[in-house]
């Protein structure tokens, strides 16, 4: 069963077909190894920015930007690739 927050990264990512879920997951391998862990820490394993910095070592605040980042990169490679297949 997923997550309020698996489906909100899904939603997030999908919304007004922006992409499939085979494509989030080719969009999530192309980030940094950390910003990707962040990513799934937060969405998959349900963990709070502060676990997160706690379990990389880093700042509450640079969890919550890698993740945000993070996200608005998948959204444009999706974009991009919706808009490269018209």
């Amino acid at each position: 069963m997923k997550s309020e927050r698996q489906n909100k990264i899904i939603e997030l990512i999908t919304k007004n077909s922006i992409g499939t879920q085979e494509e989030l997951a080719e969009a999530l391998k192309q980030l940094p190894e950390q910003s990707r862990n962040i990513v799934l820490m937060f969405f998959f394993l349900d963990m709070s920015d502060s676990e997160i910095g706690e379990k990389l070592n880093i700042n509450r605040s640079t969890s919550y930007r890698h993740r945000r980042n993070s996200l608005e990169e998948i959204r444009k490679q999706l974009k991009e690739k919706k808009t490269n297949e018209k």
